[in-house]
């Protein structure tokens, strides 16, 4: 779906490393909710969050023929900037030598 555009339909190609970009950064957010919570609900809650505000801000604040979305949407290079510093913020306060979280 990437490949075909999903995301990045006029540059696909380039859309599969920003879209790589994304995920590996939402990915390390997401464990993070996961390592603070203990729960997975947390990240899930997460991505429902991301899904519905991204199909939210395209839907009703951009027209999708008259930009550019490498640029202007929600993942978009400055988002994706935005996105990848928080992520590696929360990386490095992810208790790494934890045991495994038990309840």
């Amino acid at each position: 779906m990437v490949l075909m555009g999903l995301n990045y339909p006029r540059n696909p190609i380039i859309g599969l490393f920003l879209m790589l970009i994304f995920t590996v950064s939402v990915g390390i957010i997401f464990y993070y909710f996961y390592r603070r919570t203990g729960s997975v609900f947390a990240p899930a809650l997460a991505h429902g969050v991301i899904n519905w505000t991204g199909k939210t801000i395209m839907m009703l604040f951009i027209n999708e023929d008259k930009i550019n979305m490498l640029i202007d949407g929600p993942t978009g290079i400055p988002a994706l900037f935005l996105l990848s510093f928080i992520a590696f913020i929360l990386y490095l306060r992810i208790d790494w030598s934890a045991k495994k979280l038990t309840k």
